[in-house]
């Protein structure tokens, strides 16, 4: 780091990745700002400098050596930062330790406290933020986490029949294992001490109105008026029940699900453009049913059920089509290896009983065929990934109508 580059830093004062340290600070009390970095996004410690980012520069002797050994005895699991030493001023220095964002691992210091940083701030991680973090980094899924309360009774048995007796070809009358004891090694339900429940995955596939017991569960559809978020709506439903359709013996559908209502959403808040090919009309949908189709089933099945307040949103705007999914990805992803098939799964669970109910299908290939490819054949403009806060977004855009089309 150059001179320019550091007092740059200073100048901005505190932020989200930079926070300033006298290099009197006790070990512990650095071990924690380390771990909120490594828990966060990562950032920069400028030891040498006060709160204020007045440069006092470092005293301590063999500093580099104090800083890796705080690194590496005081945080678990270790930190390999990068520490870089910029003379400011003459006889003044200041440390630059730079600590990585974690990949795969959650950290916390040897007296077992969990941070992360908010702003330009450190401190210790909620119940909620630590357990979307151990999901976020693939250490652990909480779509297979109980749903206190939820137990067998909350079971919608037609969806329950359904899946195992017309999809997984098991006759639940004839079978000598008990129902529970399926239900218990499918990850349906799961067991602990306080007794038999319902698993996340379970409960939003299998339980009569989950969004009882899971509140953050469905997903908020809105019609816009325009092409900004406003009051001006001219559609809007909270879509609840389960995710998939409930069928009757005969297979035909009697409710339909979180997803083909979300779809059915957009197919009559967008329009549908005609024309004749000879003596044969053909019609051609703004959006393509299997692209919209994909991002919801994509929302539904990665988004992070652990932060509580937040639902799917789908937006239908007059310029684009937006489905707003709660959470980051993984950040062991990126948004281009998305685009080029990378696969991740946050909730396998959930994504193994879409798949055994026909709504996924190539895992990994959903993003850059369905969606990426198709949409851009289709409207000649390609959709867009993004985060934005706590949300990953996927924006489609329509297709326009051409001459001799009619709008439907």
């Amino acid at each position: 780091m150059t001179k320019l580059e550091l007092l740059e830093i200073i100048r901005n004062g505190e932020s989200s990745y930079s926070e300033f340290k006298l290099d009197s600070i006790s070990p512990n009390e650095l071990a924690e700002v380390f771990v909120g970095f490594a828990n966060s996004d990562g950032g920069k410690v400028l030891l040498g400098l006060d709160d204020n980012g007045d440069i006092i520069g470092i005293t301590k002797d063999k500093i580099e050596e104090w800083v890796i050994n705080i690194c590496r005895n005081n945080c678990e699991p270790g930190i390999i930062p990068l520490v870089e030493t910029v003379e400011v001023e003459p006889a003044k220095k200041v440390m630059v330790v730079t600590i990585p964002r974690g990949l795969g691992s959650v950290y916390k210091t040897n007296r077992g406290r969990w941070r992360i940083r908010v702003g330009s701030t450190t401190r210790e991680a909620s119940t909620e933020e630590l357990a979307r973090l151990f999901q976020q980094r693939g250490m652990v899924h909480f779509d297979i986490a109980p749903v206190p309360k939820v137990g067998f009774g909350q079971l919608d048995m037609r969806r329950v029949r359904y899946y195992w007796e017309v999809i997984r070809k098991i006759k639940l009358d004839e079978v000598e294992t008990k129902l529970e004891d399926l239900l218990l090694n499918s990850q349906i339900m799961t067991q602990i001490d306080e007794g038999k429940f319902l698993t996340i995955a379970g409960t939003l596939i299998f339980a009569k109105n989950p969004e009882r017991f899971l509140p953050q569960a469905g997903i908020t559809a809105v019609r816009f008026k325009g092409n900004d978020l406003s009051y001006e709506t001219l559609d809007r439903e909270d879509i609840e029940e389960a995710l998939v359709n409930s069928y009757d013996d005969e297979g035909k559908i009697i409710e339909y699900g979180v997803i083909e209502k979300a779809i059915r959403f957009v197919e009559r808040n967008t329009s549908t453009f005609s024309y004749m090919d000879g003596i044969v009309r053909k019609d051609i949908p703004q959006y393509l049913k299997e692209s919209v189709r994909e991002a919801i089933v994509n929302a539904v099945a990665h988004r992070h059920y652990s932060i509580i307040g937040s639902k799917i949103r789908l937006f239908v705007f007059n310029n684009r089509l937006e489905v707003r999914s709660p959470g980051k990805i993984p950040n062991t992803v990126t948004i281009e290896q998305m685009k080029a098939s990378c696969h991740y799964a946050r909730n396998p669970v959930i994504v193994k009983f879409l798949q055994h109910f026909g709504y996924v299908e190539d895992i990994g290939l959903g993003i850059p065929n369905k969606i990426i490819k198709l949409m851009k054949e289709h409207s000649g403009k390609e959709p867009e990934l993004k985060e934005l806060g706590e949300e990953f977004i996927v924006t489609l855009f329509p297709a326009e109508a051409k001459e001799n089309m009619e709008r439907g």
